[in-house]
């Protein structure tokens, strides 16, 4: 059972003296004669005869006990008897209408779980009702204005929640952020520019530590905080700062806000753009395909001479040259030819032809013009990086004394022909292609790619670019001293490309024309390269 209070008691008693206001009604009194007023400087009952007025300071109690203090025997005597030791609760106190004219009091009697209370005369419980405010006693309240000015404050706002802006977020940020930077360590030495070039690059690690321990409110002391600014540098950082710091900050926006590359400014290309000057060409459209040549004025194009079993090119060589554009990355076959220098019986004549090399696998490759062996398992470093397929052209010559002449070359990467493409390629010596592979002087020669599959990536390479044109320049020059020349393996004239297309003489100097190498090379320049070496826009 819930506790019961003193103060609960006399709230009890007043509330049933209001819901039982009409019997004082009736009577002719009024709240405001019950009610403390300030009189004389002293607070007393304002009384029967002379009960408050809107000129009188009503007084109020913030506990009945204190309003009643000349009741209080009357409630100690309830609360000892009827509820300290008691179970009885608060309804068990009553008030009935005073019917009998010989108990004191004149309204009222005060009982508590059926028992009449008594008391003295002076103990009259009524006065309870001088806590009480009867709003209809006043009509209007009289304010004095001047005394109302000293204590009030007539500056009214309206009382609503302030809401913040988006913008005076970001306002606020900037005026925390200004207000919390340190200075530039630029003051203090901690970074410089020292080449002149308006960009920082020197870091003085003393100076650094200087300006942190006068600014980073990292690892400083409670009592220095006041002065303290946001840390300079993440490895500066505390717990409590933890990707708080100018540093973090940086790295955070340029990783997520800014381009991380520097755009280089786009320079205008004010070259001419190439016109063509021949009024047309003959386009031949697939690999294979035969053009015929004929003089119609005698039986000679050029290339043979007035005695056919010993034709001019033998002794004087030739020099072929043609517009290609591949248009996919795996046919292969002949782009030029006169006779056939690989035939078994009777060869002879040259043939310029290309061939393609397909990946397989992580390290195989085949050549569907010469090889397929899928379990082959080595390439050169560095092969079909930009295509799963690798082209070449490599020109090919039946020589007056039936042995086999061709373009390939030795190098440093493998032999691949241009040696930047496959550098960490392994070794690939020039063989001799006038003898066998053992060295015996052989009519029919022998051809490299046969010597071993690794020469397939040793002859002329052509990027693969399908939009892109190539000029092709193939030579045949049988005075370039291709048996004299240096073919001693591990050195590094026959593993030099250059070498072998006659532009490093025996001493390794570079020459125009030095006379040795192969008697056969194929070179090629893009339409791209040419024109742009012409001056022109590609």
């Amino acid at each position: 059972m819930p506790i019961v209070t003193k103060e609960d008691i006399l709230d009890r008693i007043s509330e049933l003296l209001i819901e039982r206001f009409a019997t004082f009604s009736d009577a002719g009194k009024s709240i405001s004669q019950f009610q403390k007023v300030v009189r004389d400087g002293k607070v007393v009952t304002a009384g029967e005869e002379n009960p408050r007025t809107s000129d009188d300071k009503l007084v109020l109690y913030g506990s009945d006990l204190k309003a009643n203090f000349e009741d209080s025997d009357l409630i100690d005597h309830i609360y000892t008897t009827y509820f300290q030791n008691t179970e009885h609760d608060l309804n068990s106190i009553e008030l009935a209408v005073q019917t009998d004219e010989s108990d004191v009091n004149t309204f009222f009697k005060l009982q508590v779980a059926g028992q009449v209370v008594t008391f003295q005369d002076d103990d009259v419980f009524e006065d309870n009702l001088g806590q009480f405010v009867d709003f209809e006693e006043i009509s209007q309240p009289f304010i004095d204005s001047d005394k109302a000015a000293q204590v009030l404050d007539t500056n009214i706002f309206e009382l609503l929640p302030s809401v913040t802006t988006r913008q005076q977020l970001i306002n606020d940020f900037f005026l925390k952020y200004n207000t919390l930077k340190p200075p530039s360590p630029k003051t203090f030495g901690a970074i410089s520019d020292e080449d002149g070039d308006d960009l920082t690059e020197t870091f003085n690690a003393d100076s650094a530590s200087l300006f942190s321990q006068t600014y980073d409110i990292s690892n400083s002391p409670s009592d220095q905080e006041k002065n303290k600014r946001i840390t300079w540098l993440q490895a500066n950082e505390d717990t409590e700062n933890t990707a708080k710091s100018l540093e973090w900050l940086h790295d955070d926006l340029n990783q997520n806000y800014f381009l991380q590359q520097d755009i280089e400014a786009e320079i205008e290309d004010d070259r001419p753009k190439y016109v063509p000057k021949s009024e047309g060409y003959l386009k031949i459209r697939d690999l294979n395909q035969a053009i015929i040549i004929r003089n119609e004025e005698s039986d000679d194009v050029g290339l043979i001479g007035p005695d056919p079993e010993n034709p001019l090119w033998l002794d004087k060589g030739f020099t072929i040259t043609m517009w290609v554009k591949f248009l996919d990355k795996t046919s292969g076959g002949t782009l030029f030819n006169f006779g056939n220098p690989l035939r078994k019986e009777d060869p002879k004549g040259f043939m310029l032809e290309t061939y393609t090399v397909k990946a397989v696998g992580e390290n195989g490759y085949i050549s569907p013009q010469y090889m397929d062996n899928t379990g082959y398992s080595w390439r050169p470093t560095g092969a079909f990086a930009d295509s799963d397929t690798e082209r070449f052209i490599r020109l090919v010559v039946r020589d007056k004394d039936g042995h086999l002449r061709d373009s390939h070359v030795g190098g440093p990467d493998g032999g691949a022909g241009r040696p930047q493409i496959f550098p960490e390629a392994p070794i690939l010596e020039r063989r001799y292609t006038g003898l066998n592979y053992n060295g015996v002087s052989s009519t029919f020669g022998s051809d490299p790619i046969q010597h071993g599959r690794g020469y397939v990536f040793s002859y002329t390479r052509v990027p693969v670019d399908l939009q892109e044109w190539y000029f092709i320049v193939a030579n045949y020059n049988p005075s370039v001293d291709e048996d004299g020349s240096d073919f001693v393996e591990d050195n590094s004239l026959n593993q030099n490309p250059d070498y072998w297309r006659w532009n490093v003489d025996a001493n390794g100097t570079y020459v125009s024309y030095s006379g040795f190498g192969a008697q056969c090379k194929v070179e090629i320049i893009s339409r791209s390269d040419l024109l742009r070496a012409r001056g022109f826009r590609p």
